[in-house]
């Protein structure tokens, strides 16, 4: 189910995220600062990064990100 479905289902909504719409947008930024402040040590799989080299989130990347969300608030 896409995020813009979600916020039509109030109840839905509660039970994928635990937590009221309002509330999710309130911590969203906190949300987002821990999932890049995890992505700058490690990788998608888990494993610490080595060698510097940074988490980058592409264009065309089939994954959704929290940039998005930040958008539709």
């Amino acid at each position: 189910m896409k995020y813009q479905e979600w916020q039509k289902k109030t109840n839905r909504f509660v039970a994928m995220t635990g937590y009221t719409e309002e509330k999710f947008r309130e911590l969203l930024p906190y949300f987002k600062e821990a999932h890049d402040e995890y992505l700058s040590e490690y990788r998608m799989d888990g494993k610490q990064r080595r060698g510097g080299r940074a988490h980058t989130m592409y264009a065309n990347s089939p994954l959704p990100f929290i940039d998005i969300f930040m958008y539709f608030f």
